[in-house]
């Protein structure tokens, strides 16, 4: 299992955010920061099996590309700071579901 990182342009976040919901990852946005028209950065944290970062990380390019209506053609030579995705393997990994009263 990895943890999954995953630094975010506050413009984007939201959308992204709900797109990996709809794509059937479990999300969960941790900080948020906000300046000027509140655009500061959010923290995804994602939780998944090792072989399957790259179809996410790849998912998340084009979701971020689509956001910024570009091509992979727009995107050749080009730096952006729009994420930054950070993986972190996991020693152990359970999953703590609260009981109901």
């Amino acid at each position: 299992m990895k943890l999954l990182w995953l630094s975010v342009n506050g413009e984007y976040a939201f959308q992204l955010s709900q797109d990996l919901i709809k794509e059937g990852y479990s999300a969960t946005e941790i900080a948020s920061t906000g300046d000027f028209l509140n655009y500061g950065s959010t923290i995804i944290l994602l939780c998944i099996e090792s072989e399957k970062v790259q179809t996410l990380i790849s998912f998340i390019k084009n979701k971020m590309n689509e956001y910024r209506n570009l091509t992979s053609e727009d995107m050749h030579g080009m730096h952006t700071s729009d994420f930054s995705l950070f993986s972190i393997p996991l020693a152990a990994y359970k999953k703590i579901k609260g009981q109901s009263k």
